[in-house]
């Protein structure tokens, strides 16, 4: 075949003028444009009938593609196109918008071919593997048969190309070809010219191939090789979802029947022995002929040699009933394997006497119209519904006012839409139909329909009305797709849960492993094959004996087994597995068979092992760390307690066998608040924490920390309690001595700093009063009307108010520490602390920078206390500046800020003192808070200031923390919860 590409039109109709080449015009949509004179006569098609049409309908979808995909690749070979209609194409001549075919007679095609080319054309492009052998020494070995020809589908499997092959024997290219018996048959067909078929073989382990071997008469070996591998692995297949369709069956609505390739029945469903009036047993010791009416055994002949030989088959048949009525049933059949075959029964007999009755008599259809068990509709010639009968209401969940008038597309889905638009039109001109079209109901649910219909016609043979019955047919389809799918979902299933399957027949020794199974030793099925032998080699060493007198012990007593050993992987690796097992009779075969489990257990063994580990070391965790635990399930009414609660206790641990025992140890200030405790943690899922003080066996007073979480179930009842006692007396009798012992400090530091501050009060106080006794004096002696008056006048009043301020500030600071809680201003403190030892700061020679934010929110804290940390803070920061620069200089900078700011989505206020001296050593900062640890001279201070300001700090459940570095100074920051959030807490 020629392809041309033509661009100048003229030069076209030259070469297309000739009617005598047969030339056909074709759209580059492949629809026919034209035919010239001799082509209708070879096709036997008139020009009514092919313009227009698509070209894949005139020469078969099949030859339409090998035409289409020689276009697309521009691709000159010689192109049958439809032999059944004796013509092929010679020559493509391609314009911009056309095509031009043309086309000869198949016949003058062949003379031209000589018997060789024909016999080489057909040769080399048969779907069948084929090979041609020379034959020497009367062909004793593989050796003596020598390839002459191997045709493309014989390179392909064999992987090489012609010349590779060509002149070598088939030793040298099919490895282990001796083992196989082939060459056996290549002898015995050599030497009595019998033609051979070969059953299935398998070529390394891998391949299927079924084999014919003839004799030509020139005394070559002449053998087709068939790829049976799919066939084969499809049986394997479905051999291994054999109990998940067993089970399909017995649920399935219809007759489902199981033969054998002789036709007896292997098994049969609870249907089929409904439908037949047989019993099972009496089923199974039948033919399936023995069932089937007289006159339709022939077919039902044909039915059974069309599923042997194209896998399927469709159609009706009559059978007896064993009361000896006949009947009819819709069959349709498939190919489980080889020799089995699955059938799919429904009794139609109602349908069928419904559906001839409507076909002999319209007015007797009418009848029956509304009792009819199958759904009924009548539609007009534009497809809109005229009547249905209370089936199909029933059916899709319409009322019949619903129904009437509408387009019948309406109660399709677009798939169907799509579908009765092309077959509407078709049912018309041919007065009958049976398809099947996807309906919704009037919940939008899917289903499949089956329909038979005809045309009903008035008396001149006009169209009147379609006639339809209508059968759901949904749950058949989903039961075959779900037949189907089984195979799949059982791996899968498999794969998800680690769990193998087995069954293992002890007589015949037959065995089959799921792949899950063979993945969990490691292997591929295609390494090894399912044997137990192989198997028990695998279980290590030490185990081996056990589970062969288990496995027989199970098989001796008929009982079922399960056992935890280790198998030695493909890899060398051993791992954990639980196999458990049952063993039943085959009543068939007469045979004891085993089946069962095999589940990689390893992880859990590991989980297991890690967890006996975890719990001796919770065991000394307990004793070193003096807490103790319980763990109550309420469901199982069981309680588990560790030694650790009786050692605390210091009683027997065999004594103690309730954690509510330690109730009778608390003492009797506490005991109500610990019955409380223990009824709360059975009404909450919180966490509910508990500090009480019990007097042990041995009467010593200890203090214990309690904390208890309670888990319910989706009813909201109790499940468990999970609860942690931990022994605090050590750390409780240490925070009591601690608190005292601060609380003396504190009282020591007050005093001190009043001894400072008086001194500085006492300085501060003399020049106000010379001031006062000064002016006074000029008030006396001067005339009250001077100017001068005025402003001595105002200055004495300024200094006295300034003294008055000090004097009273003093006096709040000195009082102990039994001020109370309440709600202030940071910024307010800051000033009332500043007034005490802002003379100090500007005698000294320090710049005082204040950054305090307006409109902060309150503080809920003693402010005396506050008053005390940040004096503190102020005289660190003014020691540290004159250390750094003992005179006056313009970096002798003090800056004190506050601001709000969220920590942790919490709001905190910020107090910071920031100092311009030499910053804290990295060596020292981590001692910083240490009690009496300072950087000062001993004269100087005592190191108790900043450990006391955090204690303070932490009271108030805020932060005290600073930020310092070498030659550029030390901020101190101090964080407040304001009110509202201590509110919240």
């Amino acid at each position: 075949m020629a392809i041309i590409n033509i661009t100048n039109k003229k030069k076209l109709k030259e070469l297309i003028s000739d009617v005598s080449d047969n030339i056909i015009e074709v759209t580059k949509a492949y629809t026919i444009k034209k035919n010239w004179s001799l082509l209708q006569e070879n096709l036997l098609y008139s020009d009514n009938r092919i313009i227009g049409k698509k070209l894949e309908k005139i020469i078969g979808q099949d030859y339409f593609l090998k035409l289409k995909l020689s276009i697309d690749n521009n691709q000159e070979k010689m192109l049958p196109v439809h032999l059944e209609k004796q013509w092929f194409v010679d020559t493509i001549f391609i314009s911009d918008t056309r095509y031009y075919f043309r086309v000869k007679i198949i016949d003058d095609y062949y003379i031209n071919l000589s018997k060789k080319d024909r016999f080489l054309n057909l040769f080399e492009n048969i779907a069948t593997g084929v090979a041609i052998y020379k034959v020497n020494n009367n062909g004793e070995s593989a050796k003596d048969y020598i390839i002459q020809e191997y045709n493309k589908m014989s390179c392909k499997k064999a992987g090489k190309r012609k010349e590779e092959i060509i002149g070598k024997s088939i030793a040298d290219i099919v490895e282990g070809i001796e083992d196989t018996g082939l060459i056996e048959v290549f002898k015995e067909v050599y030497e009595t010219g019998i033609p051979q078929k070969l059953k299935v073989t398998k070529f390394e382990d891998k391949y299927w191939f079924e084999n014919s071997v003839y004799k030509l008469p020139s005394g070559e070996i002449v053998a087709s090789y068939t790829d049976m591998t799919k066939v084969m692995e499809a049986n394997e297949q479905l051999l291994k979802s054999e109990k998940r369709l067993y089970e399909y069956m017995e649920k399935a609505p219809y007759g489902v029947f199981i033969a054998s390739e002789s036709g007896g029945y292997l098994e049969v469903n609870k249907k089929a022995v409904d439908i037949t009036g047989y019993t099972r047993k009496e089923l199974l010791s039948m033919n399936l002929m023995e069932l089937i009416y007289s006159k339709d055994q022939e077919t039902a002949k044909q039915h059974f040699s069309s599923v042997k030989l194209l896998g399927e088959s469709i159609g009706n048949l009559r059978f007896i009933t064993k009361k000896g009525e006949i009947r009819s049933w819709s069959v349709k059949a498939i190919t489980l394997s080889s020799n089995r075959f699955l059938g799919f029964v429904e009794d139609i007999t109602d349908f069928l006497n419904l559906q001839q009755n409507m076909l002999d008599s319209e007015e007797r259809f009418r009848e029956l119209f509304e009792k009819a068990p199958l759904g009924y509709q009548s539609l007009d010639i534009e497809g809109y519904v005229i009547d249905v009968n209370q089936q199909w209401l029933d059916l899709l969940g319409y009322k019949k006012d619903e129904v009437i008038g509408k387009w019948f597309g309406e109660f399709l889905t677009e798939n169907g839409k799509d579908l009765f638009k092309k077959n509407f039109p078709r049912f018309k001109k041919l007065g009958k139909i049976q398809t099947v079209l996807e309906m919704t109901d009037k919940r939008g649910m899917p289903h499949y329909i089956d329909f038979y219909g005809h045309i009903g016609r008035d008396d001149q043979m006009n169209f009147k009305q379609t006639h339809c019955i209508l059968k759901d047919v949904t749950s058949e389809n989903k039961i075959q797709q779900e037949i189907k799918e089984s195979r799949e979902i059982l791996a899968t299933a498999e794969s998800i849960t680690h769990v193998g399957s087995f069954k293992h027949k002890i007589t015949s020794k037959e065995t089959n492993w799921s792949d899950e199974f063979y993945r969990i030793l490691g292997y591929k099925p295609e390494e090894i094959e399912a044997n137990m032998t192989f198997f028990k080699k695998q279980i290590s060493n030490e185990e081996q004996l056990k589970f062969e007198k288990l496995y027989n012990a199970a098989i001796d007593n008929n009982e079922s087994f399960e056992m935890e050993f280790k198998i030695i992987r493909k890899d060398g690796v051993k791992r954990w597995v639980d196999m458990k097992g049952s063993v039943r009779i085959e009543e068939k075969e007469k045979e004891i068979e085993i089946v069962g489990s095999l589940s990689d257990i390893h992880d859990r063994k590991k989980i297991e092992e890690n967890l006996k580990s975890n719990i001796e070391t919770l065991k000394q965790a307990e004793q070193l760390a003096k807490f103790g635990y319980f763990n109550e399930e309420k469901m199982k009414t069981k309680t588990f307690k560790s030694e650790g609660i009786a050692n605390i206790l210091e009683i027997d641990r065999n004594l103690f066998d309730s954690y509510y025992l330690v109730r009778d140890y608390v003492i009797k200030e506490d005991y109500e608040r610990y019955i409380n405790f223990l009824q709360l943690m059975t009404k909450t899922k919180k966490n509910i924490e508990i500090h009480f003080t019990v007097k042990t066996a041995k009467e010593n007073i200890k203090h214990f920390y309690g904390i208890a979480k309670s888990n319910f179930n989706e009813k909201k009842q109790l499940e468990r309690t999970i609860g942690v006692i931990i022994d605090e007396t050590k750390e409780i009798v240490q925070e009591k001595e601690k608190l005292l012992f601060e609380k003396k400090l504190r009282e020591q530091q007050n005093l001190k700093a009043i001894g400072t501050l008086a001194s500085g009060i006492a300085h501060e106080i003399n020049n106000p009063i010379n001031g006062i006794m000064n002016y006074g004096q000029i008030i006396l002696d001067d005339n009250p009307n001077d100017e001068n008056l005025v402003l001595y006048s105002s200055e004495i009043i300024r200094e006295s108010n300034r003294v008055a301020k000090i004097v009273k500030n003093l006096l709040q600071f000195s009082r102990q520490d039994n001020q109370q809680y309440g709600d202030v201003l940071v910024n307010d403190i800051i000033n009332q602390t500043l007034l005490l030892i802002k003379t100090v700061i500007r005698h000294d020679h320090i710049k005082l920078i204040l950054d305090l934010k307006e409109n902060l929110p309150m503080i809920y804290c003693k402010d005396q206390q506050i008053k005390q940390v940040i004096l503190n803070l102020i005289t660190n920061a003014k020691d540290a500046l004159n250390i750094r620069y003992p005179k006056t200089d313009l970096k002798k900078v003090m800056r004190i800020s506050t601001i709000k700011q969220i920590i942790d989505n919490n709001e905190y206020i910020r107090i910071a003192v920031k100092d311009a001296g030499n910053g804290i050593d990295e060596k020292v900062k981590h001692k910083i808070f240490d009690p009496f640890f300072t950087t000062k001279n001993k004269e100087d201070g005592t190191g108790l200031g900043l450990s006391i300001s955090y204690g303070i700090i932490s009271d108030h459940n805020g932060k005290l923390s600073f930020d310092s570095k070498i030659g550029e100074g030390t901020t101190f920051y101090i964080d407040l919860l304001t009110t509202e959030n201590i509110g919240k807490e």
